[in-house]
Formats: C-alpha cells, sequence, structure tokens
C-alpha cells in the first residue's frame, strides 16, 4: 500500500472512530489504490460484509464514509448512538459464520 493509501486508511479509521466511539477498534478499511476503491467492514457485526467506495467519491472530510458506516449499523438493526449497548450486539441472533443476521424489512 502507499503512502497516500496508508494516510487515507488511517484518516477514516479515525473519523469512524470519533463517529461511532462504542464500536473503536471494529472497524477495518481496506484501501485498494490500484483498484481505485475502499471497502469498510465492521467486525462486531460481520467479517464479511461492509461496503465499498470509489476513493474518488470520499470527500476530503471523510463525511460520505461515516454516512454509509451509519446505514451498516442501521442495517444489522444497531443505533448510531454515541452510546451503544455492547453486551446488546453481543446477545443479538448470529448466523453460523459469527454475523449478525441482517434486518431484511
Amino acid at each position: 500500500m502507499s503512502g497516500l493509501a496508508d494516510n487515507l486508511q488511517n484518516s477514516l479509521l479515525d473519523r469512524l472512530d470519533r463517529a461511532y466511539p462504542s464500536f473503536n477498534g471494529a472497524w477495518r478499511v481496506h484501501v485498494d489504490d490500484v483498484g481505485g476503491i475502499v471497502q469498510v467492514t465492521n467486525i462486531m457485526l460481520s467479517n464479511r460484509w461492509g461496503f465499498l467506495m470509489h476513493i474518488t467519491n470520499i470527500d476530503p472530510e471523510g463525511r460520505n464514509v461515516v454516512r454509509n458506516a451509519g446505514e451498516l449499523l442501521e442495517r444489522y438493526n444497531v443505533s448510531r448512538a454515541m452510546k451503544v449497548d455492547l453486551d446488546t450486539i453481543f446477545n443479538m441472533p448470529r448466523n453460523r459464520r459469527g454475523d449478525l443476521s441482517a434486518f431484511h424489512g
């Protein structure tokens, strides 16, 4: 990964941790600078499912990444609130792989 990709990754991780402090350390951001995409997942929710964004579509402050991360939380029926009860998250229904069951409503 290039220095620019490292900077983007660290910046987005910091932004996500500040926006959703209950999930500090749970966000995973992978920057593929050759392919031009960023992959974001939250290991408390799922090791496999998250979202992709084109690097060119990410605003300098990373607000759209934070917004999409909030939508990911909502997809799993988890509040975007500043403080989330982690016991509730760990006791939510999970599939055989250990991923939270996403809301399909």
